[in-house]
């Protein structure tokens, strides 16, 4: 029986271990999951910070655009108005010598 119950003791201790590192083997995959999914996270949440950032920037510089042009725009009115002026100014300086 000793025989016997040492064989049955062997069995269960190698079983024992089996188990162990099948549990061992489990964790280690599941941390390698949660790492994968941390990391795939970060990486989702450094492109979405990316893409807010280019946005912000092309918004941005969009606004600067749209100032410049409009800044463009008024110059060419004043300028326009100078000219205008200055033309009336000409034809009424004309008048007054033919006049007299």
């Amino acid at each position: 029986m000793q025989v016997k119950d040492r064989q049955l003791h062997v069995v269960w201790l190698h079983l024992l271990y089996v188990v162990w590192l099948h549990l061992l083997h489990v964790l280690w995959l599941h941390l390698l999951h949660v790492l994968w999914l941390h990391l795939l996270h970060v990486s989702w949440l450094h492109l979405l910070h990316v893409v807010w950032l280019h946005l912000l920037h092309v918004l941005w510089l969009h606004l600067l655009h749209v100032l410049w042009l409009h800044l463009l725009h008024v110059l060419w009115l004043h300028l326009l108005h100078v000219l205008w002026l200055h033309l009336l100014h000409v034809l009424e300086h004309g008048y007054q010598l033919l006049v007299g």
